[in-house]
């Protein structure tokens, strides 16, 4: 599941692969039947209208995630990762890149991919 895999610090390299995993766990449901004492569900209704959750279901998975992935966002990244996200969402406009043909994209994750492995073989050469 993506939650357990998300890594502490994350590899870039394997970005599309992390989305496609989150993705997928959004969207990849089993049904489960459970059994609560009518004070609890009565509870858990009051619950979800206060703070506006779509479903009891949408409330049971947000529980179960603060039980089962402690350390994870309420985005469902690791706390170093989502700073990642939110401080290069925080940059300035003019730090933007744009890329106005096809060419122009290519050529940035050409030069892109080309860092990543000078980067990862200066990492393996000093262990």
């Amino acid at each position: 599941m993506a939650y357990a895999n998300a890594p502490a610090h994350p590899d870039f390299t394997n970005i599309d692969n992390l989305c496609m995993d989150r993705i997928q766990s959004l969207y990849m449901s089993t049904t489960v039947n459970i059994s609560l004492p009518k004070q609890m569900y009565d509870d858990a209704k009051r619950f979800l209208k206060q703070r506006r959750y779509a479903s009891l279901s949408e409330l049971i998975r947000e529980a179960l995630r603060g039980v089962l992935y402690p350390n994870l966002t309420e985005n469902g990244f690791t706390p170093e990762f989502e700073a990642e996200v939110l401080k290069a969402a925080a940059e300035p406009e003019e730090n933007d890149k744009v890329w106005e043909t096809e060419k122009e994209i290519k050529d940035y994750f050409k030069d892109l991919d080309r860092r990543i492995k000078k980067k990862h073989g200066k990492d393996q050469a000093a262990r």
